[in-house]
């Protein structure tokens, strides 16, 4: 995990943005999905 961060670090660095944005919006949209997956398996 920290090393994904370094290197997302690097990627800001490198003036490549919109690459790091790509990676954070499919970082937070996998978190939705597993938070939406944890919900269902509680209410199960």
């Amino acid at each position: 995990m920290g090393d994904g961060r370094l290197r997302f670090l690097d990627y800001l660095r490198n003036g490549d943005i919109i690459f790091g944005v790509g990676i954070t919006m499919a970082i937070l949209g996998i978190g939705m999905i597993i938070g939406m997956v944890i919900e269902r398996c509680q209410l199960i």
